[in-house]
């Protein structure tokens, strides 16, 4: 496809709307939207222009604060939910979209990564369940905050679909790409794992009702399971890596193989997902990003398109209908002047030149 920057928007941040270390948008209504800030452990709200509305949340391990906060989130019918915590204390906290107020909190199994809603009501969460290996499960949104007075929170238990085999056979996948990617509609659902060559179609139960396989172009794409299973396969007679094994094996795992960062569907039923061919170095993730596209019918497919970011931090991205977000940090005028910048492109399906130009 062709990608066609429309604008930039440098957001207005402040001392009570820093943004030190981004790692994920959630999509509000109106163009407004939720970054979820790493560094600061809260999530801020900005209207379409870059400005600031409010805080979701803060550091902290009481109601409505965020130990360790995650890269799930959704907001649905005046409600935005943040994921916050590890395996086997993972919460979602959910607060009022206008307010701020916090209204409850929810709990899951397993390593909660995405959540969707429906406008019917019905909260997705996606992720993967180490136990039983499965990773999709949902609840009714008002059964959730029903009873906020409840020392128990309610849960969301993980119960449909099968994790694939090479996570459950080797760890150090699991590790590397143990995040899911879902895109939420009124007539179905897409969902997708971290390291996986294909998507699964859901319809509204939470059934599979297709498999579609993402054909790779420039990126690297993720090799067949049994390849998979064996590339990463160690000789482990003590039943037990070292730490340096462990990161060797994480590092050559992001140079072998593209991990699956975004799905979506816009109006017209087109699918488009992003993918990153990473690079590890200590704790460090870089990585380049390429944008696909797969015609409703799935009779045409436009992979790999690279889509452009700046050097400083790590990029992160967002899809909405035929519209592409791209939220990174710049340097401007010095090194002290880093300035967070989100920037919008046009998916032009039609034309699959690869190309990013400006309008006109």
């Amino acid at each position: 496809m062709t990608l066609i920057q429309v604008d930039s928007v440098v957001l207005q941040e402040g001392e009570d709307h820093y943004i030190g270390q981004p790692g994920e948008i959630v999509l509000g209504p109106q163009g407004s939207f939720v970054v979820i800030d790493f560094f600061s452990a809260n999530a801020i709200r900005f209207d379409g222009a870059g400005r600031p509305i409010r805080t979701f949340g803060r550091r902290g391990q009481g109601p409505g604060e965020f130990y360790q906060i995650g890269i799930g989130g959704f907001v649905s019918d005046g409600v935005v939910g943040i994921t916050d915590g590890q395996p086997p204390q993972m919460q979602i906290e959910f607060f009022d979209w206008d307010s701020g107020e916090h209204l409850g909190q929810a709990r899951s199994d397993g390593l909660v990564s995405s959540l969707g809603a429906t406008r019917r009501g019905r909260l997705w969460a996606g992720g993967i369940n180490p136990d039983t290996w499965l990773a999709l499960g949902s609840r009714r949104l008002r059964e959730l905050l029903r009873d906020r007075v409840s020392l128990q929170a309610p849960r969301i238990p993980l119960e449909r679909i099968a994790v694939p085999r090479p996570y459950v056979e080797d760890r150090t996948i699991l590790g590397i790409g143990g995040h899911t990617r879902m895109h939420v509609s009124e007539e179905s659902i897409l969902f997708g794992f971290g390291l996986s060559p294909f998507l699964l179609q859901l319809d509204l139960d939470g059934e599979v009702v297709d498999t579609i396989p993402l054909r790779s172009a420039r990126r690297r794409g993720v090799p067949p399971d049994d390849e998979f299973i064996e590339m990463m396969s160690v000789d482990d007679d003590d039943g037990a890596l070292s730490t340096e094994e462990y990161f060797a094996l994480q590092e050559e795992l992001f140079a072998k193989a593209s991990t699956l960062m975004r799905v979506s569907r816009d109006e017209a039923g087109n699918i488009h997902t992003i993918h990153q061919d990473g690079a590890l170095s200590g704790m460090q993730v870089s990585g380049t990003l390429y944008l696909s596209s797969l015609s409703h019918d799935g009779t045409r497919q436009c992979a790999d398109t690279l889509i452009p970011t700046s050097d400083v931090g790590r990029p992160i991205t967002a899809l909405r209908d035929n519209e592409l977000l791209v939220l990174d940090q710049r340097i401007e005028a010095g090194p002290d002047n880093l300035r967070t910048v989100l920037r919008r492109f046009t998916i032009d399906f039609e034309n699959c030149t690869g190309e990013v130009r400006r309008p006109g």
